[in-house]
């Protein structure tokens, strides 16, 4: 469904936040922030093939592993909740000011 292939789930955050290099299904929404941040690899969608291929690349690259982790310890301050929360607030400001 759309809202499966547009949405961006909280666990990936939590990944981020936790200091953990992700390995997702290339959805839009998700293959944009991973690549946006550099903090993981994504894999084709539904085929296992692929995802053991990602998986397999991650763990026999230590480098590119090193590579995740520094990028994930950039990207948690970036994408952590107070800096998330001041942009809602800011939408809902606007939309209580246009009523």
């Amino acid at each position: 469904s759309l809202s499966y292939r547009y949405c961006l789930p909280n666990k990936l955050f939590e990944y981020v936040q936790s200091g953990l290099p992700v390995v997702i299904s290339d959805l839009p929404e998700m293959t944009a922030l991973v690549e946006r941040y550099q903090v993981g690899c994504t894999f084709q969608c539904g085929d296992a093939k692929s995802l053991a291929g990602a998986l397999n690349r991650m763990l026999n690259d230590p480098a590119a592993l090193e590579r995740y982790r520094a990028a994930i310890r950039m990207a948690s301050d970036d994408l952590r909740w107070e800096r998330e929360q001041a942009k809602l607030l800011e939408v809902y400001g606007r939309l209580v000011g246009d009523a």
